[in-house]
């Protein structure tokens, strides 16, 4: 009953013709198929007029599509194209309906992500996530890889219009965000100024862990991820979004995942 009850936004929103009328084939079809194979029975005998019956399966065909057009998530695997893990490619599979993560809220700089392995998702926090916050997830692409405009023309079709900070403020992609560690605005840094240094070079000594350790080729997947976590934790000490570093090294951690 839980995929059931997922929202379906159906009533919402000004829905195209062409959309419907493609809901509606489908329906069709499918009953057809449930028809030829006997899973249903038809009363009326006739191919243009549907019985109670009928009509009542085209009604929960019809609702389950919707729920699963808006609380399915990308499936994908990963291609092993080369020596070292981040040579890999991410190839797209299929999608998954997880009752309980599709509840997640969206935000264009989530602090959550999510790994399949078979049929179990595990989800991960990709940046710290304080006492009482609220874990966001992402319906398109991250604010580091599409402009504002492109990412709510994706959204519209969740009835909703994004106001997380990425969005509010206009981020820059990623290209525009600040790489370097110094000479930032002072809103941008969580260290006071006495301080920015020595935790810089925190941060230095754990990119060159990390690199120490992806260079070895006996290196555990466990060794790499805890590495790139280390990096993500001191980058979060010093500085605050939106920043070059934060956001390449939560893409490091997605990847390694």
């Amino acid at each position: 009953m839980s995929f059931n009850n997922l929202v379906t936004h159906d009533g919402v929103g000004c829905k195209q013709a062409p959309e419907l009328m493609m809901q509606a084939h489908v329906v069709v079809f499918l009953l057809r198929l449930l028809k030829k194979l006997q899973y249903v029975r038809d009363t009326q005998n006739s191919n243009l007029e549907l019985d109670d019956e009928l009509t009542l399966v085209g009604r929960v065909l019809h609702h389950f599509m919707r729920a699963a057009f808006y609380n399915t998530h990308e499936i994908t695997e990963i291609e092993k194209t080369g020596d070292r893990w981040e040579n890999n490619n991410i190839r797209r599979i299929g999608r998954v309906t997880n009752s309980s993560l599709a509840l997640i809220n969206h935000s264009c700089d989530p602090n959550y992500r999510r790994v399949s392995d078979g049929v179990t998702t595990y989800g991960f926090a990709c940046k710290p996530i304080g006492k009482g916050k609220e874990i966001s997830d992402i319906y398109c692409k991250p604010f580091g890889s599409a402009p504002l405009q492109d990412r709510h023309r994706y959204l519209q079709k969740y009835n909703f219009k994004c106001e997380c900070p990425a969005c509010t403020n206009n981020w820059p992609d990623l290209a525009g965000l600040p790489s370097s560690l110094e000479g930032l605005p002072a809103k941008l840094y969580c260290q006071p100024a006495n301080k920015i240094d020595s935790q810089a070079k925190r941060i230095q000594r754990a990119e060159d862990n990390f690199t120490k350790i992806s260079n070895k080729r006996d290196s555990t997947p466990v060794e790499i991820i805890n590495s790139i976590v280390t990096v993500l934790e001191e980058v979060h000490k010093l500085v605050r979004q939106p920043h070059q570093m934060i956001v390449y090294w939560e893409n490091q951690l997605h990847q390694a995942l």
